[in-house]
C-alpha cells in the first residue's frame, strides 16, 4: 500500500501532523504488510514531524519490523536527511546512548 505525504503539503512540520501520519500507517499496517511512504511533492519535513510520525513508530514497532515494513520513496536528500537523523536519535534514545 502506498500513502501520498504530499496531500499533506509541501512542507510537513509539527507534532500534530506527525501523529496524524503514524496513525495513518498504523491503520495501513494493520492491513498490509508494508507500507511505502511517497514523498512526492513534499519539499520540506521537520524534525518534530519525523521523529512524532516516523521515530516514534519505528519505537513502537520495534527497528527491525519498521525496516522490514516501511519504505520511502520520492524523498529528497534533504527530506532523507531529515528522517534519518530522527530515526537515529530515537534510536539512540531507546539504547540510552
Amino acid at each position: 500500500m502506498r500513502l501520498f505525504l504530499g496531500r499533506y503539503g509541501p512542507c510537513l512540520a509539527g507534532r500534530a501532523l506527525g501523529r496524524e501520519v503514524r496513525e495513518r500507517i498504523r491503520e495501513t499496517l494493520a492491513g498490509s504488510d508494508r507500507v511505502i511512504l511517497d514523498f512526492g511533492g513534499v519539499e520540506v519535513a521537520s524534525h518534530g514531524f519525523c521523529d512524532e510520525a516516523f521515530g516514534k513508530l519505528a519505537q513502537e514497532m520495534g527497528f527491525s519490523a519498521f525496516k522490514r515494513a516501511v519504505r520511502f520513496s520520492n524523498c529528497s536528500e534533504d527530506v532523507a536527511a531529515v528522517v534519518r537523523y530522527a530515526l537515529r536519535e530515537r534510536s539512540r534514545a531507546v539504547e540510552g546512548v
